[in-house]
């Protein structure tokens, strides 16, 4: 794959590591002494693979409901698991959407424990078991965001699904999460967030429209079939192809003349869920 790198198939579910990965590396390693250099390394290529397990728990718990994953990608604002389709039940959708931030916390339960009885061995290593374990719980505490389409927006989304139904659900979460992606954004920029999190705002704004417009036209009758294509990235677009008919003013004498003309229509992403884990 181009500009992606396997790293194995755990599962059977190929995970990649994306150039731009390179770029957390580098803002880590600019920014923290903590562990020095190669300390920081091994912290980050820890974390990544925290995200990786947390991926592997979308994944594994929407293959338990009949749905695969086409990869696991590990991008710099964190990891993407492409689903093959969306769950339709929300309870379903919520099973998924909670398994990736469950496996964070299996981790910190496991680590935490881990930094008492390494302490006496190492100080360092506790140290560096502390901080990956804070790092866990951080990354529960983000994902579980109400801002769709990260995981606490699916949650959300689930949630109100049952009660109200998918679309309105959708809205609803799409709407939200544009308002924190939004502070996500400014905070990044002006607060001191750094780019990476108004970059990750900017994703959670497009993704979650890009999602809402799949589902309003999943929900909208069928249009015609046409051609496809365009992708940016982890978010998807779709253009179609549809022929239409313009019916022009009557002559003396003769039938209603049509001719035919083309449009292109922006559709959403194809319907492959993205589960996001920063």
């Amino acid at each position: 794959m181009k500009g992606k790198w396997k790293l194995g198939e755990p599962f059977g579910i190929g995970v990649f590591l994306h150039w731009t990965f390179a770029i957390t590396v580098f803002l880590f390693l600019t920014s923290s002494t903590e562990f020095g250099v190669v300390g920081g390394l091994l912290f980050i290529s820890a974390v990544f693979g925290c995200v990786i397990l947390h991926e592997l728990g979308h994944s594994l718990a929407a293959r338990h409901y009949g749905i695969g994953t086409r990869d696991i990608t590990i991008y710099a604002i964190g990891g993407v698991a492409s689903l093959d389709r969306m769950p339709k039940d929300p309870k379903q959708e919520l099973v998924i959407a909670l398994a990736g931030p469950a496996v964070n916390v299996v981790i910190a339960a496991i680590l935490f424990p881990l930094v008492y009885a390494v302490q006496f061995v190492s100080v360092d290593l506790a140290q560096f078991l502390l901080y990956l374990g804070i790092t866990n719980v951080v990354l529960v505490l983000f994902n579980m965001l109400p801002a769709f389409p990260m995981d606490g927006g699916r949650v959300f989304r689930a949630l109100v699904s049952m009660k109200k139904g998918r679309l309105y659900a959708t809205n609803l979460a799409a709407k939200i999460g544009k308002v924190i992606a939004v502070l996500l954004a400014v905070y990044g920029v002006f607060g001191g967030g750094g780019p990476m999190l108004a970059f990750i705002g900017m994703f959670i704004w497009f993704a979650g429209e890009a999602e809402r417009r799949m589902v309003e036209v999943a929900a909208a009758p069928p249009a015609q079939p046409g051609f496809r294509f365009g992708r940016f990235g982890p978010i998807f677009y779709e253009f179609r192809h549809t022929p239409s008919a313009t019916t022009a003013a009557p002559k003396p004498a003769a039938a209603t003349v049509k001719t035919g003309e083309m449009e292109w229509e922006v559709l959403p992403p194809e319907p492959r869920p993205r589960y996001f884990g920063s």
